[in-house]
C-alpha cells in the first residue's frame, strides 16, 4: 500500500484538482497520510 500512496502523490490526475482553492491541496494533504498510517498500523 505504501505503493499507492507514492503513485497518489506523483500521478498527474488527482480526486481534485489541485488547481482548486484549498480542495486540491487537501486532498493530497489528507490521502497519502491516510494510506500511509492504515499500512504501518497492519489494516491494510
Amino acid at each position: 500500500m505504501p505503493l499507492a500512496a507514492l503513485i497518489c502523490a506523483v500521478f498527474p490526475l488527482d480526486l481534485l484538482p489541485d488547481l482548486t482553492p484549498l480542495l486540491g491541496v487537501a486532498d493530497d494533504l489528507l490521502i497519502i497520510p491516510a494510506l500511509l498510517a492504515l499500512h504501518l498500523t497492519g489494516l491494510m
